[in-house]
């Protein structure tokens, strides 16, 4: 009996040590806003990069080969993450392509500007 007690009273122990304000404070918190915070959290290094990427999948095809232009720090970063946003299209950092898609906004000879923003653009053979 006396050890079921002891047993008893070191877990009320441990869950009241263990126990963090921030979990009351997590009930009252704006989900909604929290959301968009994590949505934008892996893009911070790359301004435009979410935004150029969704607006690519949208206005692409399944299939379609886009050359993915970024002259920007974190080049490699930017690439692997438009290659994971953009899955079922073929997205290469060099060689004939069908659409363009660059950070920041960009013009090609032979495409046409079907989406562009402050950031990026993306373009049409």
């Amino acid at each position: 009996m006396i050890r079921r007690v002891l047993a008893l009273l070191a877990f009320a122990a441990i869950a009241v040590g263990a126990f963090q304000p921030f979990y009351l404070r997590v009930l009252g918190h704006d989900w909604r806003q929290l959301g968009a915070y994590l949505t934008e959290l892996p893009y911070r290094k790359v301004p435009g990069l979410r935004q150029l990427c969704v607006e690519a999948d949208r206005r692409t095809p399944v299939g379609a080969r886009i050359l993915f232009v970024a002259p920007v720090p974190g080049y490699e970063y930017a690439f692997r993450r438009a290659q994971y946003l953009l899955a079922g299209k073929d997205v290469v950092a060099g060689g004939e392509a069908d659409y363009i898609a660059c950070l920041p906004a960009c013009r090609a000879r032979g495409f046409t500007t079907i989406w562009s923003s402050e950031k990026g653009a993306l373009l049409k053979r």
